[in-house]
């Protein structure tokens, strides 16, 4: 029995045994536990570990969980080891995060990086249709990338999805410059960011350019960048839904409380940021709408010198704005107004009450220069302008204005209007209050009394849908409470104000 027990194990045996054994360590070594599986995670709990998924490429389609906050200055190492790549359309050498990354609530601090000349940066450089990154919170960012594309704060372009993650901090770069995402052409869900953003174009509080969908996010910050830049995004292509921005936005053409520019869907979205802007294509939600914006309000200023609006700066043809309103203000030298600053697109049942200046011309309570349609519309702000000022639009260059009134007022020292200032186009079935605005003449519309302009039967017998349902059973347009008040939009009553708003 004891030579039994004393028997050497052969070396044929022993030596496989060895280097199985050493194969599975760097697995354990590397991170805090897990095989990378569904439900057994890769743990992630240190610096180290957090550092360590850049350099396995291997590992880029496992699934990861935080078990510990994690501070990225505790890494003795040189830099960052960044997660996922994308070099360009169909190259070979792009290898993008696939796998899933939960931060279970938890927060990484510290993310750092200063080189230039870099193109998809962020913690994650790339997020594949396949990857997901959720519950995870940046704070204390610090990305300085000037001439580099594609950069956010967590992945410098995503194709994946993102849910519930924050990031506070500051990113500058060149183009495509997000606070959270350079380039979304994936799903973004209910996403913050506190990150002010530095860039020469096409930047956002939260995405540089959205191609894809986001829904429920909200961000403040300041924004600085020198053409298409937003409080949310700097363009947009695909969809936003729900989203509420606040901060501020400085640049000099194509800026928005909301979006630089959008070609998209944007719906039920609220900014309420201030924007500034030292040319053209200024709006307190968009500064060029070329898409569709729905259920949509801006309560910010939007600054700027031509094409100022309180809600957007130029609406082009085709594009629609339905069912939006501005109650901030809006201050340009020329085409200023309190929903937009120039429309060749279809305006449809928005109000204002902003309030409109400008020190040259074309300037409107609801349109600072109408070339579209404007239908089912009114404005109760004061204008205070130069020539072409109008309460309700400053210049119908041409198309159409029809069911719609005005209750405010405009000043200025040429052409001004109780509805409109200078008219080429067609003016049907629309109204202005003389008494409250103390004007007696328009280049358009008919003139009222404040007691007329609050009787029902002065737009019934011009044709207003103020009945119980329309013929082909949807709901009636407007609303009044006689005697008391102007004509409101039936939707008004039916949404809350403060809906869009989030906490």
């Amino acid at each position: 029995m004891k030579a039994e027990r004393n028997r050497r194990i052969p070396w044929t045996i022993l030596v496989p045994m060895i280097v199985g054994c050493l194969g599975t360590l760097p697995a354990r070594a590397r991170y805090a536990g897990g095989t990378g599986e569904p439900n057994a995670p890769f743990l992630i709990g240190t610096a180290e570990q957090m550092n360590e998924i850049g350099l396995r490429e291997k590992d880029w389609d496992k699934h990861f969980a935080l078990v510990h906050d994690v501070n990225l200055a505790d890494d003795t190492e040189q830099g960052f080891h960044v997660i996922g790549r994308y070099v360009g359309l169909d190259d070979p050498n792009n290898k993008p995060f696939t796998g899933v990354f939960d931060g279970r609530g938890r927060t990484i601090v510290n993310f750092t990086w200063s080189s230039p000349g870099r193109y998809c940066l962020g913690l994650f450089g790339c997020l594949g249709k396949d990857g997901c990154i959720k519950n995870l919170r940046l704070a204390n960012v610090d990305v300085n990338a000037v001439g580099s594309e594609c950069v956010g704060a967590l992945v410098g372009k995503n194709e994946g999805s993102i849910t519930d993650c924050n990031s506070i901090g500051i990113v500058r770069g060149g183009e495509f410059i997000g606070g959270l995402v350079g380039r979304n052409h994936g799903v973004i869900t209910a996403c913050r960011t506190g990150v002010d953003t530095v860039a020469v174009a096409y930047t956002g509080g939260l995405v540089g350019v959205n191609y894809g969908t986001m829904t429920d996010c909200r961000t403040m910050g300041t924004i600085k960048g020198a053409t298409y830049a937003g409080a949310l995004g700097g363009m947009n292509y695909g969809t936003m839904t729900a989203c509420h921005t606040t901060g501020g936005v400085l640049g000099d053409l194509c800026l928005g409380g909301l979006v630089g520019f959008n070609q998209g869907e944007i719906g039920g979205c609220h900014s309420d940021a201030t924007v500034t802007g030292k040319t053209y294509d200024v709006g307190g939600l968009a500064g060029i709408n070329s898409g569709r914006i729905t259920d949509c309000h801006s309560t910010g200023w939007a600054w700027g010198g031509e094409r100022v609006g309180g809600l957007v700066g130029s609406v082009t043809t085709y594009a629609t704005l339905t069912r939006c309103y501005s109650t901030g203000g809006a201050a340009g030298r020329i085409s200023s107004g309190g929903v937009v600053g120039t429309n060749y697109g279809t305006i449809t049942q928005c109000y204002s009450t902003a309030t409109v200046t400008g020190s040259l011309s074309d300037l409107g309570g609801l349109a600072g220069i109408n070339g579209g349609w404007i239908t089912d519309c009114y404005s109760t702000g004061w204008v205070w302008g130069g020539r072409r000022a109008g309460g309700l639009v400053g210049t119908l260059e041409f198309g159409l204005i029809t069911n719609c009134y005005c209750s405010g007022g405009a000043t200025g020292y040429s052409d001004v209007g109780g509805l409109v200032g200078s008219s080429m186009g067609a003016i049907i079935a629309s109204f202005w209050d003389t008494q409250a605005s103390g004007l007696r003449t328009s280049a358009g519309g008919t003139g009222k009394t404040t007691a007329e302009m609050q009787n029902a039967r002065i737009y019934l017998n011009a044709g207003w849908d103020f009945a119980d349902e329309t013929a082909n059973g949807e709901e009636d347009i407007w609303t009044i409470d006689e005697g008391r008040n102007y004509p409101h939009l039936s939707w008004e009553t039916r949404h809350d104000p403060n809906a869009s708003e989030g906490q």
